[in-house]
């Protein structure tokens, strides 16, 4: 059950009711999928919290919520869970456009209240892929 996982903060976002969830207590957001055909274990999780050793990939760690939302969005070009998982990788300015979009949402400024802060020089999307 969801019990263990803590309370959930739960913004409904993109297409078929979709929902990006924040786990305060786990230090971590959900991003549920409802593309049809998907099922009901269509989902990505990323950390809030900042990589131990933020360098390379690891630099964007603790930022996902543009990305959580870019995949959201894409899911219903994708014909099942495996390959939305598996091949859905949206750039930098797809991120930026959907972290804009959720950021309009309301209830929304609890989740952006969850994520690392912008360390200086960064931007809000972070470049690589969190």
């Amino acid at each position: 059950g969801h019990g263990d996982r803590g309370a959930g903060i739960v913004v409904v976002y993109g297409p078929a009711g979709a929902t990006v969830t924040a786990y305060p207590r786990l230090g971590s957001f959900v991003a549920l999928c409802r593309a049809a055909g998907h099922g009901n274990r269509c989902r990505l999780t990323r950390s809030m919290m900042e990589s131990a050793r933020p360098v390379g990939a690891r630099a964007a760690q603790g930022r996902p919520l543009g990305l959580l939302a870019a995949w959201l969005d894409a899911g219903p070009t994708f014909a099942d869970a495996s390959s939305h998982l598996r091949s859905c990788r949206p750039g930098v300015a797809d991120r930026m456009a959907a972290r804009a979009s959720l950021a309009a949402h309301p209830g929304s400024a609890i989740l952006f209240g969850c994520e690392r802060s912008r360390r200086d020089g960064e931007n809000s999307e972070p470049e690589s892929m969190p």
